[in-house]
Protein backbone atom coordinates (compact mmCIF):
# COMPACT_ATOMS: atom_id res chain seq x y z
CA UNK A 1 0.00 0.00 0.00
CA UNK A 2 2.82 2.37 0.89
CA UNK A 3 4.45 1.83 -2.53
CA UNK A 4 1.16 2.61 -4.31
CA UNK A 5 0.74 5.88 -2.41
CA UNK A 6 4.35 6.85 -3.06
CA UNK A 7 3.94 6.02 -6.76
CA UNK A 8 0.74 8.08 -6.96
CA UNK A 9 2.42 11.07 -5.31
CA UNK A 10 5.34 10.83 -7.71
CA UNK A 11 2.96 10.67 -10.68
CA UNK A 12 1.09 13.76 -9.46
CA UNK A 13 4.34 15.64 -8.96
CA UNK A 14 5.61 14.79 -12.43
CA UNK A 15 2.33 15.70 -14.10
CA UNK A 16 2.33 19.09 -12.36
CA UNK A 17 5.87 19.77 -13.60
CA UNK A 18 5.01 18.75 -17.17
CA UNK A 19 2.55 21.63 -17.52
CA UNK A 20 5.01 24.36 -16.52
CA UNK A 21 5.10 27.06 -19.18
CA UNK A 22 7.87 29.19 -17.65
CA UNK A 23 11.45 28.10 -18.35
CA UNK A 24 13.59 31.03 -17.18
CA UNK A 25 14.36 34.74 -17.55
CA UNK A 26 17.29 37.11 -17.73
CA UNK A 27 18.02 40.81 -18.18
CA UNK A 28 19.52 42.06 -21.43
CA UNK A 29 20.58 45.34 -22.97
CA UNK A 30 20.01 46.49 -26.50
CA UNK A 31 17.50 48.16 -28.74
CA UNK A 32 15.94 45.23 -30.56
CA UNK A 33 12.85 43.07 -30.74
CA UNK A 34 14.58 39.71 -31.16
CA UNK A 35 16.76 37.81 -28.72
CA UNK A 36 19.68 37.78 -31.18
CA UNK A 37 19.73 41.61 -31.11
CA UNK A 38 20.17 41.74 -27.32
CA UNK A 39 23.11 41.18 -25.00
CA UNK A 40 22.65 39.36 -21.70
CA UNK A 41 23.60 41.82 -18.98
CA UNK A 42 22.93 42.55 -15.32
CA UNK A 43 24.55 46.01 -15.14
CA UNK A 44 23.19 49.09 -16.89
CA UNK A 45 23.69 52.84 -17.14
CA UNK A 46 21.01 55.44 -16.43
CA UNK A 47 20.13 55.82 -20.12
CA UNK A 48 20.20 52.17 -21.25
CA UNK A 49 17.30 50.33 -22.82
CA UNK A 50 16.54 47.37 -20.60
CA UNK A 51 14.90 44.10 -21.58
CA UNK A 52 13.64 41.06 -19.76
CA UNK A 53 13.93 37.94 -21.89
CA UNK A 54 11.45 35.29 -20.75
CA UNK A 55 11.93 31.73 -22.03
CA UNK A 56 8.80 29.60 -22.32
CA UNK A 57 8.33 25.87 -22.63
CA UNK A 58 5.95 24.46 -25.22
CA UNK A 59 2.39 25.52 -24.44
CA UNK A 60 -0.91 24.88 -26.19
CA UNK A 61 -2.71 28.15 -25.46
CA UNK A 62 -1.66 31.81 -25.49
CA UNK A 63 -0.27 33.06 -22.17
CA UNK A 64 0.12 36.55 -20.72
CA UNK A 65 3.71 37.32 -19.72
CA UNK A 66 4.29 40.35 -17.50
CA UNK A 67 7.35 41.98 -15.93
CA UNK A 68 6.95 44.30 -12.94
CA UNK A 69 9.96 46.59 -12.51
CA UNK A 70 10.57 47.62 -8.90
CA UNK A 71 13.04 50.39 -8.10
CA UNK A 72 15.70 50.36 -5.35
CA UNK A 73 13.21 51.99 -2.93
CA UNK A 74 10.68 49.17 -3.42
CA UNK A 75 8.26 51.21 -5.54
CA UNK A 76 6.71 49.83 -8.73
CA UNK A 77 8.37 51.68 -11.59
CA UNK A 78 6.59 50.12 -14.54
CA UNK A 79 4.72 47.01 -15.67
CA UNK A 80 5.19 45.64 -19.18
CA UNK A 81 3.17 42.75 -20.58
CA UNK A 82 2.64 40.83 -23.77
CA UNK A 83 0.61 37.89 -24.96
CA UNK A 84 2.71 34.94 -26.11
CA UNK A 85 0.91 32.82 -28.70
CA UNK A 86 1.13 29.04 -28.46
CA UNK A 87 4.03 28.92 -30.94
CA UNK A 88 6.13 31.55 -29.07
CA UNK A 89 9.09 30.27 -27.05
CA UNK A 90 10.62 33.63 -26.06
CA UNK A 91 8.90 36.79 -24.86
CA UNK A 92 10.87 40.05 -24.74
CA UNK A 93 9.57 42.74 -22.42
CA UNK A 94 11.46 45.97 -22.89
CA UNK A 95 11.68 49.40 -21.33
CA UNK A 96 12.92 51.76 -24.04
CA UNK A 97 14.67 54.74 -22.46
CA UNK A 98 13.64 57.13 -25.25
CA UNK A 99 9.98 56.08 -25.00
CA UNK A 100 9.71 56.58 -21.23
CA UNK A 101 7.42 59.41 -20.28
CA UNK A 102 9.70 60.40 -17.41
CA UNK A 103 13.07 60.61 -19.18
CA UNK A 104 14.04 63.46 -16.86
CA UNK A 105 13.96 60.84 -14.12
CA UNK A 106 16.58 58.47 -15.46
CA UNK A 107 17.15 55.10 -13.88
CA UNK A 108 18.42 55.90 -10.39
CA UNK A 109 21.56 54.17 -9.21
CA UNK A 110 20.89 50.98 -7.29
CA UNK A 111 19.64 47.42 -7.39
CA UNK A 112 16.32 46.79 -9.15
CA UNK A 113 13.99 43.82 -8.88
CA UNK A 114 11.81 42.47 -11.68
CA UNK A 115 8.98 40.11 -10.80
CA UNK A 116 8.03 37.83 -13.70
CA UNK A 117 4.41 36.69 -14.08
CA UNK A 118 2.84 34.15 -16.42
CA UNK A 119 -0.96 34.22 -16.51
CA UNK A 120 -1.07 36.29 -13.30
CA UNK A 121 1.13 33.84 -11.36
CA UNK A 122 4.50 35.11 -10.16
CA UNK A 123 7.01 32.57 -11.45
CA UNK A 124 10.38 34.22 -10.82
CA UNK A 125 12.29 37.31 -9.76
CA UNK A 126 15.42 38.64 -11.48
CA UNK A 127 17.69 41.50 -10.45
CA UNK A 128 19.84 44.11 -12.18
CA UNK A 129 21.95 47.10 -11.20
CA UNK A 130 22.15 50.62 -12.52
CA UNK A 131 25.48 52.38 -11.93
Amino acid sequence: MRVKILGLLLLLLLSACAGEVYDGAYTASGDGFEEKDLRKDEQFTATDDLNIVVKLNKHDDPVIVMARFIDPNGDILQEVETEAASNVGTAILGVDYEARTDTANQWVVGRYRVDIFVDDQRVDTVYFRVD
